[in-house]
């Protein structure tokens, strides 16, 4: 599953986000870098990118340590923040328990809601566009499954056959 963000404008280290489907959801963005040293977070300013637990860049959380914009739009697939802990609360050294994985178990077929606060009134972002993605995986079939399809169609052959009877 990956989940695609593209915010302008604002302040990166105001803003939150979660994914929520059914009663699991993920925390997408928890006020990126902020610290315990830097309440504010990161002043760069939008996102245009994939998130995916699976991404070869770490949390987007701590993005500044990978890749620094410069004041920028931060760009590129990173892992989902995961930090499920109010906004307020939110620092580089929060547990991460909330990421995208919550979702891998589950029937995509349903609602899917996105939340977004930029919990700061300075320098508001702007949701531009934002995309869900879900890949399913179709889980091999088991030995037993085989066999019992092997004679289900032995018997719908077998049923099919003219009798040896019929002259």
């Amino acid at each position: 599953m990956t989940v695609s963000l593209y915010l302008s404008g604002g302040y990166n280290g105001d803003l939150y986000a979660y994914l929520r489907h059914g009663t699991d959801f993920a925390v997408l963005l928890n006020r990126a870098g902020r610290t315990a040293s830097d309440v504010f977070g990161y002043s760069d300013s939008g996102f245009q990118i994939t998130l995916d637990d699976t991404a070869a860049n770490p949390d987007v959380h701590n993005y500044q340590l990978t890749f620094n914009p410069a004041g920028g739009v931060l760009t590129g697939t990173w892992q989902a923040d995961g930090r499920n802990v109010p906004p307020a609360g939110s620092f580089d050294n929060s547990p991460r328990t909330a990421g995208l994985g919550v979702f891998n178990t589950h029937d995509a077929n349903g609602d899917w809601t996105l939340f977004l606060a930029d919990v700061s009134p300075v320098g508001t972002a702007r949701l531009d566009s934002w995309t869900l993605n879900v890949t399913g995986v179709v889980p091999e079939p088991t030995a037993y499954g085989l066999a019992m399809g092997a004679t289900a169609l032995r018997v719908c052959l077998w049923r099919l056959l003219p009798s040896p009877q019929a002259g």
